[in-house]
């Protein structure tokens, strides 16, 4: 029997336990009064290890704490986050709260386990009116405590843009300068969130605009790097080192071009950057601009005047980089702007080797057709100027439809000369005697996709000689002689015939496999 009662008193004592737990979590005085007036564990740990005072404090429940601080429950008792009460009821902004527990003699010291003291709780949630009541009716505060991070107030309040609390604590005394285990003071943390009101503030007082965190990163490189336009302009109207280099010797205006951030990267030349330095492995903003991708920004910065040529490291340019991570449109762009094709990096290959080698085709004929051009065109004769007054403006139109339906029409007739007409060798025969050159023919070549591959390289250097075909002269006729030349005059003839078969209205692109290269026209 005794063992009995036993039981029974453990049992009443765990419902009581979980009746007190529930009360002040749902603020009900009297059910809370009722399980105080029995014997109850007011200490007992419930979820997340919190005991009733917990729920009371960050629920603002005040009556409650109240009634639990008379009974003397363990007011520095820690939850599995290692928050006390106190620091709970700053967190979630319960200035009552609060006041009763550091009258009641709450540790002011405490910290969660991630170091964060009653000032960080606070300011994580903005919470104004406590700290306040801190800064205001608190001896002996510890002001620039820092947490786990190295992070004071001051970090967090400026992280998340609380002008009213980091004014607190400016006129408190508050140290602006600390820095966190990243190295990184206040100034960094608004330049990486943006809040440009802030930085004006925290300038106004004297801080240090050009000072580095761990990775010799300036509060200007963070603005360039996370796209803040107002902070950098902010920074650059105080006078920052707009040259300042980081560990990696990359100014603000290499990683705004690595990021593509052209209205960045205009606001940094507008005052004054250098375009051409280099970075540790040589790269000007225009490499790194073509390393990320960002075919806007290469045709910015070759507006601006930057050198295209210019080789890292590894002697490559601009163009070497783009063949190589066959970025076709940044490719593009760069050509348009007079990359050099013929210019060897450190291994001795060219853009067009290291393309082919990627098997980026659309690169290679692209290089390959601007190559060609660059040898044909002194040849060429003069076009007709369309600014010409004496040039109807509406026969150029018409010029211009009907040059575009004969090269639609004969797109269709390379295709099926390529697919059922040319025998493995014949088109680098006709690749000879359009003037392909032996390095062009091995660069189409290299994409290998199975025996049947040659129909396509046919395809694709038939695309780059019509393309580049002036326009003083007959694509079918040019053909015509072409294959006979290299004695296919019974292909030629067929050819011939089929042309005239055709209509000039161009039907649907039969060739799947290679509808892309038709955007090379």
């Amino acid at each position: 029997m005794p063992k009995r009662n036993g039981f029974t008193k453990y049992m009443l004592s765990q419902q009581n336990e979980l009746k007190l737990q529930e009360a002040a979590l749902k603020n009900d005085v009297e059910q809370t009064k009722k399980v105080l007036e029995s014997k109850v564990d007011l200490n007992a740990k419930g979820h997340l290890d919190r005991t009733p005072v917990h729920w009371a404090a960050s629920k603002g429940h005040i009556e409650i704490l109240s009634l639990l601080l008379q009974a003397k429950c363990d007011i520095e008792v820690v939850d599995k986050f290692g928050m006390t009460p106190l620091l709970m009821a700053a967190w979630f902004g319960y200035k009552e709260a609060v006041q009763l527990l550091v009258k009641a003699g709450a540790n002011l010291r405490a910290v969660n386990r991630q170091g964060q003291t009653v000032l960080h709780c606070a300011a994580q949630n903005n919470q104004e009116e406590i700290i306040s009541f801190l800064l205001e009716n608190v001896e002996n505060l510890c002001i620039n405590a820092v947490d786990k991070n190295g992070m004071t107030t001051v970090h967090v309040s400026a992280a998340n843009n609380c002008m009213t609390i980091i004014e607190k604590l400016i006129q408190a005394g508050a140290d602006i300068s600390v820095k966190d285990k990243s190295e990184r003071s206040p100034v960094h943390t608004v330049a990486i969130r943006g809040h440009h009101l802030i930085l004006v503030r925290l300038l106004r007082v004297g801080v240090e605009v050009d000072d580095k965190d761990e990775d010799g990163k300036t509060a200007l490189h963070l603005a360039a790097e996370n796209g803040n336009q107002k902070v950098l302009l902010t920074l650059l109207e105080h006078n920052c080192d707009l040259e300042a280099k980081d560990t990696k010797s990359r100014t603000a205006l290499h990683i705004a071009a690595s990021l593509g951030y052209c209205d960045i990267v205009e606001t940094l030349l507008k005052f004054g950057a250098c375009l051409g330095v280099t970075e540790k492995h040589g790269n000007t903003p225009l490499h790194l601009a073509v390393l990320g991708n960002h075919p806007e920004m290469v045709a910015l910065l070759m507006e601006k005047g930057i050198a295209v040529n210019t080789l890292n490291a590894r002697q490559q340019t601009a163009l070497h980089l783009a063949a190589e991570l066959g970025y076709a449109e940044v490719a593009e762009v760069l050509l348009s702007f007079g990359a050099d094709l013929s210019v060897p990096e450190k291994g001795g290959r060219k853009a067009l080797y290291i393309a082919a080698r990627g098997s980026y085709t659309a690169i290679v004929d692209m290089l390959i057709k601007v190559e060609r051009n660059q040898t044909l065109k002194p040849l060429m004769e003069p076009e007709t100027d369309k600014s010409d007054p004496q040039c109807d403006p509406e026969c150029v139109r018409q010029m211009e439809r009907q040059a575009e339906a004969q090269q639609a029409s004969m797109r269709d007739l390379l295709w099926t000369l390529s697919k059922n007409y040319l025998e493995p060798q014949d088109w680098k025969k006709l690749a000879r005697h359009f003037g392909f050159t032996e390095e062009h023919i091995k660069a189409i070549e290299r994409h290998y996709t199975g025996k049947s591959s040659y129909k396509e390289h046919g395809y694709r250097m038939l695309l780059i000689w019509l393309q580049g075909l002036p326009s003083c002269k007959h694509p079918l006729k040019e053909l015509y002689e072409a294959l006979t030349a290299i004695n296919k005059r019974d292909v030629a003839e067929r050819i011939r015939r089929k042309a005239e078969e055709r209509p000039t209205q161009r039907r649907s692109c039969r060739a799947n496999r290679f509808c892309a290269f038709c955007t090379l026209m």
